[in-house]
């Protein structure tokens, strides 16, 4: 969980990455307060959570990454007109 943390918050303040998707098994137990943390800390930062377990399936996983990838594209697009 500490490395999770961890990894989120130095994720951002180094902007490796435009955004982070963390895969979660369940929705309770340290995932569950590890995700509201993260939240916390990257309060701006595109962050979202995929819970995955046998009883959920695959439905819908397909269109919730794409609108994720399409968000980040437009924050992007948004950022570089403020800056050119």
């Amino acid at each position: 969980a500490r490395e999770y943390y961890g990894a989120a918050v130095y994720i951002r303040k180094t902007k490796m990455a435009d955004g982070i998707i963390y895969l979660s098994s369940f929705s309770c137990g340290i995932d569950s307060i590890i995700t509201e943390l993260i939240k916390c800390e990257n309060d701006e930062f595109p962050f979202m959570v995929l819970k995955l377990d046998e009883h959920t399936g695959e439905a819908g996983y397909d269109t919730r990454l794409d609108a994720f990838s399409d968000m980040l594209k437009r924050r992007k697009t948004k950022f570089a007109r403020y800056v050119s």
